[in-house]
Order: structure tokens, then C-alpha cells, then sequence
């Protein structure tokens, strides 16, 4: 990772462009450490790796309710779409039906008595109007 060169190894004709790092030194000696020392060391090795365990213990716990919750969010996309593909194209039939008769979808349609009566019940007429669009129908 890191390249030492001695500062005299740089050619006459090239600049200096990365800094000289010094020789690594010794590295130190070991002291003794006293057993209390590491009793001590210990302690709080042991203190910390409970904290952490506890912390991990809460995160994952935190994940698997995210994760349910992201199969039950799907699961009622999923009942949405079943239901909506089961029940809205009778819905649809049945208004497209409805939406011709009023606008006089076919001419069998228009000039059936069932034609005005639907009008009439549609807008709720009452009768001497209803006989009135009869006759205008017809």
C-alpha cells in the first residue's frame, strides 16, 4: 500500500512527487501486564459483547416484524387485485348496459317499452312525463 523510497533513489531527471515515509520502526516490546490489569480488560471486553449482543438482539427483531409487515402489506395487494379482477367486470357489464340504454345504444333498444320505462325509473318521472317521453320515443 505504501511504497518507501529512499531519497536518494530518485533519478536526476525525475521530480520527487510522493512523500518519502520513513522506515518503519521496532515495534514496541510487550510489557508485562499485571493479572488484575487483565481481569480488568476482560470485564469490559465482556461488558461490551453483552451490549452488542443486546443491540443485535433488538435490530433483528426490528427486521423480522419489518419483514412481516412487508408480507401482509403484499398479501392485501394481492386480495385487492383477486377481488377487483373477480368483481369489477360484472360492475362494468352491468353499467355499460345500463349507460347504452340511456343513450340509446341500438335502435331495437330505443324503440322497446322497456327503453322509456328504464328512463322513467332512471330519473324518477312521474307519470304524465314518463307517457310523454313514450311518446316521444316512439
Amino acid at each position: 500500500m505504501f511504497k518507501h523510497k529512499d531519497p536518494s533513489a530518485v533519478s536526476p531527471g525525475e521530480e520527487k512527487t510522493d512523500a518519502v515515509l520513513p522506515a518503519p520502526t521496532k515495534p514496541e516490546e510487550k510489557k508485562d501486564v499485571s493479572p488484575e490489569a487483565m481481569r480488568e480488560l476482560a470485564e469490559k471486553n465482556l461488558k461490551w459483547s453483552q451490549i452488542i449482543y443486546e443491540q443485535n438482539r433488538r435490530i433483528n427483531t426490528k427486521l423480522l416484524w419489518l419483514d412481516i409487515a412487508q408480507w401482509v402489506r403484499i398479501t392485501f395487494y394481492i386480495v385487492l387485485i383477486v377481488l377487483a379482477i373477480r368483481y369489477i367486470p360484472p360492475l362494468i357489464q352491468n353499467f355499460s348496459k345500463k349507460y347504452d340504454n340511456l343513450t340509446g345504444g341500438t335502435a331495437e333498444t330505443q324503440n322497446s317499452p322497456a327503453f322509456s320505462s328504464e328512463i322513467c325509473d332512471f330519473l324518477a318521472l312521474d307519470p304524465a312525463k314518463c307517457e310523454q317521453i313514450k311518446t316521444l320515443v316512439k
